[in-house]
C-alpha cells in the first residue's frame, strides 16, 4: 500500500514536469502556443503559472521581432526603390539628358536618407525599453511632399493621373523628424497612386491650422 501510494504521489508530481519539458522542447522549435495545465495551489501549480507567463512573454517577443523585421524591410525598400527607378531611367534613356541632374539630386537625397534610416535602425533596440530616438528639425513640408511625389512620377504618368493643389501650395515650415514625416507622406502617395482609377486625380492640400 505504501509503495502504490508513493508511486501515485510521484506520478502526480512528475507528470506536470514532463508536460513542461515537452512544452520547452516546442519552444525550442519555435512553437510558443503550447501551455501547461495550471492546477493546484502547491509549488507545481505555481511553477505552471510562471511557466505559462514565460511562454506568453516569449510569444509576444517573437511577434514583436517579426513586426520589427517587416517594418525595417518596408522602411529600407522605399528609398531603394526610388534610387533604383531613377538610375534605371537615366541608364535606359527614359529620363532625358537635360533632366538627369534634377533626378540625380533626388537620388543623392534618397541615398543620404537611406543612410540616416540605417543609423536609426541600429538604434531601434531602444524601443524595447520604451524609448524612440527622434531627430527633430525644422523643414519645409511642401518640399517633402514634392520630393515624395516625384518618386511616383512614372506610375502617375502610366495611369494618366492628374495632381491637383500643388500649383498653389506655399512653403510650410514645421518642426519634426524629416525622415519619418517623409515616410508618412510617401506611404500616403503610394496608396493614392495604387488605388486611384486610371485617368483620375489626386488632390494635395497643405494647410496650417493655428489654434489660439
Amino acid at each position: 500500500i505504501a509503495f502504490f501510494a508513493a508511486w501515485g504521489f510521484s506520478f502526480r508530481m512528475v507528470q506536470p514536469l514532463r508536460k513542461m519539458a515537452a512544452a520547452a522542447r516546442s519552444f525550442g522549435e519555435g512553437d510558443f502556443s503550447v501551455r501547461v495545465e495550471e492546477s493546484g495551489q502547491d509549488e507545481i501549480g505555481e511553477l505552471a503559472v510562471a511557466f505559462n507567463a514565460m511562454a506568453t512573454s516569449l510569444a509576444d517577443s517573437e511577434c514583436a521581432n517579426r513586426s520589427f523585421i517587416a517594418n525595417v524591410s518596408h522602411e529600407l525598400k522605399t528609398p531603394m526603390t526610388t534610387i533604383s527607378g531613377f538610375i534605371d531611367g537615366i541608364l535606359d534613356g527614359t529620363i532625358p539628358p537635360d533632366q538627369e541632374k534634377k533626378y540625380l539630386r533626388i537620388v543623392s537625397s534618397e541615398t543620404k536618407r537611406l543612410s540616416r534610416l540605417v543609423r536609426t535602425m541600429l538604434d531601434l533596440s531602444r524601443i524595447d525599453s520604451g524609448e524612440l530616438r527622434l531627430r527633430p528639425a525644422r523643414f519645409d513640408l511642401t518640399n517633402t511632399i514634392l520630393v515624395a511625389m516625384l518618386s511616383f512620377e512614372k506610375p502617375i504618368e502610366d495611369k494618366h493621373l492628374e495632381i491637383r493643389g500643388l500649383e498653389n501650395a506655399e512653403s510650410l515650415f514645421v518642426d519634426g523628424d524629416p525622415d519619418m514625416i517623409h515616410q508618412v507622406v510617401y506611404n500616403l502617395f503610394e496608396n493614392a497612386v495604387k488605388f486611384t482609377n486610371p485617368g483620375g486625380y489626386i488632390e494635395v492640400r497643405v494647410l496650417s491650422l493655428i489654434h489660439i
